[in-house]
């Protein structure tokens, strides 16, 4: 990439995020307040108080008054539980502490126009000595040590949580604006933080620290430091991890953020890299955040992508092209179709990857397959476990299938996901499409458990398995036999493999990154530059 850091634009438009995701083109999908239900029936069915009257019993006892009639409510998500409920749940059945309270926040960040499931900490922006407990959780968040994940997390969330509701006082008229909180040196600091923290966040980490980068983006005064540190960032040919930080673009609703995203669609680089530069510009393009020049140039674009290669250009673009009008996009899908990329074609007119009748039966086979490896029967097959499958595996929207996919993550049923996606992979008779998507769930939903099969999948047929695989164990800590594979798998691999494996020693923080990065035995000039990167930026924050 040849990005040069650029000053930002003086001209931000600071347009709220009002428009909640649409259904789109007829792809099957489940409110999102069903899901959050779902997900507390579920870990009450599986956890100590599976009869509704014991657990509304534990929690009043804990100091949140329930009954089973309330517990009803918030499991049909009819009505939202509320923060301080959820938390006690967790405390009460035996979950680490933000395990689902936290979840409602990571999807608010992903939907802002609609209220998170279950509300957020009860914080007054006018209490007395407010504004010093933001400069201190600040303070605290820029002095934490990279590899200090207990600090970085405690103040990322406490940060998120105080100017979110500082951000939302200001928007009601109850607030002085939130760019007078902090100087403008700490926004700064604090854009540089996050962005540097993000790319090492797993599972309830990673949570936290897009939930807080979120925030920040929203901010006026931080989104401008924002992009700076993203074009510096993504300007480093050493940076190995793009997409997370180029994700943070979606919350930033200005000119000069709309003018990097464009910058990031001409500039043509990896494929997993573009996707998420794409995802960017449909959610802006939807909201309507380019103005008539940039619009201009997006449509231009894309045609000139199409022309020079009209074979890659439908599968890498697809998910912004669905969110155009009506006419450009029927115009896309029957170029499409012209070209042979007839699953292109349906996925643009059906907003998912694979026909809807065949979505819906392998979504309820996995089902079943699930419900068998937690003891459960498959004879009544839940919709909502089905629907979150479908949608995790085959939604054309990426977001959707990540929250989806996030939300199977932190349900009771994450380890039989895994262990049932892990079946599929080891079978002759499955469609590499199918594969590619049941190794996407594989990378959210596996535990140290898999850890042997996911080794074994390290030489697969399919390249894209191996990827996932790669990836997944960059999401464990470090373990001695799987550095050992990763090592060995590194030396044959071609360039875009080997930098999954450098993924995941670098997540890991392997050993073997010194000698790597100090070019011993022939290390390629690019590896030695990768591996010095991550030991840079210290391994990941769980």
């Amino acid at each position: 990439m040849s990005i040069a850091p650029q000053p930002p634009s003086a001209q931000g438009v600071d347009r709220a995020h009002a428009e909640p995701r649409t259904q789109g083109h007829g792809a099957a999908r489940t409110e999102l307040r069903v899901q959050m239900g779902w997900l507390l029936r579920s870990w009450r069915r599986h956890g100590p108080y599976a009869d509704p009257e014991a657990l509304a019993a534990a929690l009043t006892e804990a100091g949140t008054p329930a009954d089973a009639a309330a517990l009803g409510r918030w499991e049909a998500g009819i009505s939202p539980a509320g923060h301080a409920v959820v938390r006690t749940m967790e405390d009460v059945i035996g979950l680490r502490a933000g395990h689902l309270a936290d979840l409602a926040g990571y999807v608010h960040a992903f939907l802002p126009g609609l209220p998170p499931a279950w509300g957020r900490p009860v914080v007054d922006p006018a209490a007395e000595g407010y504004a010093e407990r933001v400069g201190e959780v600040a303070a605290a968040l820029l002095d934490a040590e990279p590899d200090d994940a207990g600090t970085t997390l405690r103040a990322a969330v406490d940060l998120g949580h105080l100017l979110a509701a500082a951000r939302r006082a200001e928007q009601s008229g109850d607030g002085p604006p939130t760019d007078a909180l902090l100087p403008d040196e700490t926004w700064a600091g604090l854009a540089a933080c996050l962005v540097w923290a993000l790319p090492r966040g797993v599972r309830g980490a990673h949570r936290a620290i897009m939930q807080s980068a979120h925030v920040l983006c929203g901010i006026p005064a931080a989104g401008v430091h924002v992009v700076q540190q993203l074009r510096t960032y993504l300007a480093d040919p050493a940076a190995q991890v793009l997409s997370l930080p180029i994700a943070m673009l979606d919350r930033i609703p200005s000119t000069a953020a709309a003018d990097l995203t464009l910058d990031l669609l001409e500039e043509g680089f990896e494929e997993r890299d573009l996707r998420a530069a794409v995802w960017v510009a449909a959610q802006k393009l939807r909201r309507g955040e380019f103005d008539a020049a940039q619009r201009a140039r997006l449509d231009l674009l894309l045609l000139s992508k199409w022309r020079s290669n009209n074979q890659a250009t439908p599968q890498d673009f697809a998910e912004l092209i669905s969110v155009m009008p009506e006419q450009l996009r029927q115009t896309f899908t029957k170029a499409a179709t012209q070209v042979g990329r007839t699953e292109v074609a349906q996925a643009l007119r059906s907003g998912e990857l694979m026909p809807a009748d065949q979505a819906q039966a392998v979504a309820t086979a996995f089902a079943r397959g699930v419900l068998v490896r937690t003891g459960e029967s498959a004879d009544e097959v839940d919709p909502v476990l089905v629907g979150l499958l479908r949608e995790a595996m085959f939604d054309l929207a990426s977001d959707r299938r990540h929250l989806a996919a996030i939300v199977l993550a932190c349900s009771p049923y994450a380890d039989a996901v895994a262990t049932a996606s892990l079946d599929l992979l080891t079978r002759d008779d499955v469609p590499e499409l199918l594969r590619s998507h049941a190794a996407q769930l594989v990378q959210y939903t596996v535990d140290d458990v898999h850890r042997t099969r996911l080794h074994g999948l390290l030489a697969d047929r399919g390249d894209e398995i191996a990827f996932q695989a790669v990836v997944a164990l960059g999401h464990l800590r470090f373990h001695r036999v799987s550095d050992l594979e990763l090592r060995r798998q590194l030396a044959g691999l071609e360039r875009d493999q080997a930098r999954a494996c450098l993924y995941s020693l670098g997540m890991t923080g392997s050993p073997a990154l010194k000698n790597l990065a100090a070019g011993r035995n022939g290390t390629p000039a690019w590896q030695q530059a990768a591996a010095a990167w991550w030991l840079r930026m210290g391994s990941a924050l769980h």
